[in-house]
């Protein structure tokens, strides 16, 4: 373990690049599963309509 007080810049720079990371997959996985319920909403209505015909 090195001493975080060593290089504060550097360790402000890999908090902050593990944070956006962090932030860049949730949002990844909000559209994910966004898409997923699009999709299939999508062949749900698709599937209604053509169980109608």
């Amino acid at each position: 373990m090195r001493n975080p007080f060593d290089f504060p810049e550097m360790e402000l720079t890999e908090r902050a690049v593990r944070v956006a990371m962090k932030g860049i997959l949730i949002a990844v996985v909000f559209w994910l599963v966004f898409l997923m319920c699009a999709l299939g909403t999508g062949l749900w209505i698709l599937g209604r309509s053509l169980s109608v015909w």
